[in-house]
């Protein structure tokens, strides 16, 4: 939320992805055909809740057990 990611992209951002107040990034999709690198800029809300939260690991997006989301099983997630 408040990035405007595609289920694809948002299953992979992680802290790594992050420099001071934006995101930057390949885009999944077509990145192995005509690859896009995108730099976006961090919401106020998404910083805060950011900063609320400990990151363990590469991704944002992890499942209760502590492992990262599929790309499959965040959008079922998602959908629920």
């Amino acid at each position: 939320m408040f990035t405007g990611f595609r289920v694809s992209d948002a299953a992979l951002i992680g802290p790594q992805h992050r420099q001071k107040d934006v995101f930057k990034l390949r885009l999944f999709k077509n990145r192995n055909r005509t690859p896009v690198d995108i730099v976006v800029a961090i919401h106020p809300v998404l910083e805060a809740v950011l900063s609320y939260h400990d990151v363990k690991g590469l991704r944002y997006m992890q499942t209760d057990y502590g492992s990262s989301y599929s790309i499959t099983g965040l959008g079922n997630r998602i959908s629920k």
